[in-house]
C-alpha cells in the first residue's frame, strides 16, 4: 500500500453508532384503556429503575413522584392500580436489624389481569411461558366479618387515631374497607410509626403537618405512607 493511500485512510473517521439509553416497557399497557396517564408514568419510572435480572427495583415514593412529575399521593394511587391490573407486584422492606420501614420492592410482572380477571401470560424468547399467579388485593377481608364485628374493630381504630373528628365519615370509610384483625394491626402499626416520626421531626424543628381526618387517612390508604429515612428533610406525609 503506497503512502498516498495510507494518508487517505488516516483521514477517514469511522463514526460508530451511538448507543442510546432506553427503557423496555410492555406494549400492552399502551393499549390498556383502563390505565391513566399518571399510572403509565409511574410504570415507566419503575421499568427504568428495574434491574435486568429480576425486573425489580426499590425507589422511594419521593423518587417516583419526582421522575413521574406527579404528587406522592398520585404515585400511591397509581401503584395500587398497577398492582390490581397485574403490571407490578409490591413487597414491603425493612432496614437490616431494625423494624423500620423503608422503600418498597417493586417487581415488573409478565402477566396482566384482564377486565374479566383472567391472567394473560407473556411468552419469552425460547418459547417458555412464565406464570406468576393472579394478583389480588393487598389487604382482603378473608374472614368475612359481619357489620357488628367491623364496628368493634372501628372503635379500636378510632380510639387510637390521634385526630377525633368526623366520626361518622370515618366509620363509613372503615366499613367500606372491610378489614380483618390482621389488617387492623397493619393500620395501627402504621399510626404508631407515624406518631413517632412526627414527634422526632417536631423535636428536630421540621415542619409537621396536621393529622388528616380519619376518613381521609383511610380513603387515601395512608397506612402505606413510607418514612424515607434516606431523605432526612423529606416529609413522607406531604
Amino acid at each position: 500500500m503506497d503512502k498516498m493511500k495510507e494518508k487517505e485512510i488516516e483521514k477517514v473517521k469511522v463514526k460508530r453508532p451511538r448507543r442510546l439509553p432506553f427503557t423496555c416497557v410492555d406494549n400492552r399497557i399502551f393499549k390498556d384503556e383502563q390505565i391513566t396517564v399518571q399510572q403509565l408514568a409511574v410504570y415507566v419510572v419503575l421499568c427504568y429503575h428495574a434491574d435486568s435480572i429480576n425486573e425489580s427495583c426499590y425507589p422511594s415514593y419521593s423518587t417516583i413522584a419526582r421522575e413521574a412529575k406527579i404528587s406522592r399521593r398520585a404515585v400511591m394511587r397509581a401503584i395500587d392500580a398497577l398492582i390490581k391490573a397485574g403490571y407490578i407486584k409490591k413487597q414491603g422492606r425493612k432496614l437490616d436489624g431494625t423494624n423500620s420501614q423503608t422503600s418498597n420492592l417493586y417487581t415488573i410482572t409478565s402477566e396482566v389481569v384482564t377486565h374479566s380477571h383472567q391472567v394473560v401470560s407473556d411468552s419469552h424468547q425460547g418459547g417458555d411461558t412464565v406464570s406468576l399467579g393472579v394478583v389480588t388485593d393487598s389487604h382482603p377481608n378473608k374472614n368475612h366479618l359481619n357489620k357488628n364485628q367491623l364496628t368493634k374493630l372501628f372503635k379500636d381504630f378510632y380510639s387510637l387515631y390521634p385526630k377525633k373528628v368526623s366520626k361518622d365519615n370515618a366509620s363509613k370509610a372503615f366499613l367500606k374497607l372491610k378489614p380483618d384483625n390482621e389488617f387492623l394491626k397493619v393500620m395501627i402499626d402504621a399510626i404508631e410509626k407515624q406518631k413517632t416520626w412526627r414527634e422526632e421531626a417536631r423535636r428536630s424543628g421540621l415542619f409537621v403537618p396536621e393529622w388528616p381526618y380519619p376518613a381521609t387517612w383511610l380513603n387515601q390508604k395512608r397506612w402505606e405512607d413510607e418514612i424515607d429515612v434516606r431523605e432526612e428533610t423529606a416529609n413522607p406525609f406531604a
